[in-house]
């Protein structure tokens, strides 16, 4: 039995859906998994993967939707194909956040990423709009649906639940998994001021007309906050326990792990790490270190580690299904937890840190200290976050680590009852009871509204 009794349809839109593999589907999975257990059944829009733009595939996940979800696939527009042929890159690689923040890209390229900025705004997924918008509506007229839950990015899918909303009247949540005009990565694009000032406006409508927007960090939360009456609320991240019941990769006696898992993109680069791990080895310390990158490594971060005379220690595996993910997770000695430089760095919390808590292991975080990822591992004793530049913080740590492992002790004490509120079940119910809340009388009455001009909105 559910814990809300009977079950509710909530239309659930996200663009990234198994099959998609990287990070951006794992919020939209798992709640969707988990909300049947507090009375709400999703019925899930998303974009048919032929006529998709994906970070990846990643055939697995498909499993973990549950046999009772509908999901409905459309058709969209794919810009990505035109970028390609505009740049010097093939489709795969323009997909990627890193295409924007080359430093050595053609005039192509720059060509390519002006079109990307300037024409498909909010996003370059911009495509599915009208596709998910037929499907949405049509969804609702013919099915007891009672809410709307839309998650971004790519916020383009925000405007089909704004409209859906104008068009049917149900209430509506805008779940925002990052940040929209304040991302870390807006000024690298070679954005003009009135592109800047219609996505802005985009972005105003949509934070305007929610009945709720939900973030996963408290940062974001806090910021999305001042824009909006609109109330905001923070669901973090997390990890899912199911994803942890297979048997682990056997960890290494011989060799300490020290494990990336994700992206490492060129604006994560841990230098002051790989230069730490220099010295060191040249005084014969560290000497069982292996260095472990699981995914998509930036080369001017590969560049770095054979600049020092370091490739021997790394050892790289390209993408890999997620449940692989996981093993390489828990098979470390220690993880390694780089956050994005920039203006906005104290405010990412990327969803990989959650997972690293559910392995026990130690993590090495580098980046603010005043973060909410440093936040989060200070909160749970989970690792240490140190300053990018902080090289005696950064060799005590891992010094640290290295110690308690070749002394088969423990490096960290881990709080296991704060590390427990980011499971993924227990976020569903987060959602499931905002939910209720917002569709809690039989009729549903629109809160009052205020009436917001955009004439003057500025950059």
């Amino acid at each position: 039995m559910s814990a809300s009794g009977s079950q509710r349809y909530v239309l659930f839109i996200s663009y990234y859906f198994p099959p998609s593999a990287g990070s951006g589907v794992q919020r939209p999975l798992k709640l969707v998994k988990y909300l049947q257990d507090y009375g709400w059944t999703p019925i899930v829009l998303t974009v048919d993967p032929e006529h998709a733009s994906f970070p990846g595939i990643d055939e697995s996940m498909v499993n973990e939707i549950p046999d009772t979800i509908e999901v409905h696939r459309t058709k969209s527009w794919d810009p990505y194909s035109m970028y390609a042929s505009m740049s010097s890159k093939k489709k795969d690689d323009v997909v990627s956040v890193g295409f924007v923040s080359e430093k050595k890209a053609g005039w192509k390229d720059y060509l390519a990423r002006w079109v990307r900025a300037n024409v498909f705004i909010p996003d370059a997924r911009r495509g599915w709009f009208p596709y998910a918008l037929e499907k949405g509506s049509s969804l609702i007229a013919t099915k007891p649906i009672k809410a709307v839950i839309t998650t971004g990015p790519p916020h383009s899918t925000h405007l089909v639940g704004r409209d859906l909303q104008k068009q049917f009247g149900l209430p509506w949540i805008a779940d925002m998994r990052d940040p929209w005009t304040k991302v870390y990565y807006a000024d690298q694009f070679p954005t003009t001021p009135i592109a800047r000032w219609f996505n802005e406006r985009l972005e105003q409508s949509v934070l305007d007309k929610a009945d709720s927007v939900v973030t996963v960090t408290p940062s974001m939360q806090t910021a999305f906050q001042a824009q909006t009456e609109t109330p905001c609320i923070n669901i973090y991240n997390g990890f899912d326990p199911a994803d942890f019941s297979a048997p682990p990769l056997a960890k290494s006696e011989d060799r300490f792990t020290l494990s990336f898992v994700g992206n490492l993109m060129a604006d994560q680069n841990p230098s002051a790490l790989w230069q730490v791990i220099k010295e060191e080895q040249a005084k014969g310390h560290l000497e069982k270190l292996l260095i472990q990158l699981v995914g998509n490594a930036d080369q001017g971060v590969l560049l770095d580690l054979k600049r020092l005379d370091l490739s021997h220690l790394v050892e790289q595996h390209a993408y890999v299904p997620h449940h692989e993910a996981i093993q390489f997770m828990q098979s470390g000695s220690a993880l390694l937890l780089p956050i994005n430089r920039g203006p906005a760095g104290k405010g990412i919390l990327t969803g990989k840190l959650f997972e690293y808590l559910a392995t026990g292991n130690p993590i090495l975080g580098i980046g603010p200290t005043d973060g909410d990822a440093a936040h989060v591992l200070s909160n749970t004793g989970a690792g240490k976050m140190l300053d990018y530049e902080d090289t005696q913080g950064i060799r005590d740590t891992l010094t640290h680590y290295y110690t308690s492992w070749k002394n088969k002790g423990s490096a960290i004490t881990v709080d296991e009852q704060q590390v427990s509120q980011f499971n993924r079940k227990e976020q569903a119910g987060q959602m499931a009871r905002l939910l209720d809340s917002l569709t809690y009388t039989p009729l549903y009455h629109p809160r009052p509204r205020t009436h917001r001009c955009y004439c003057n909105t500025t950059s």
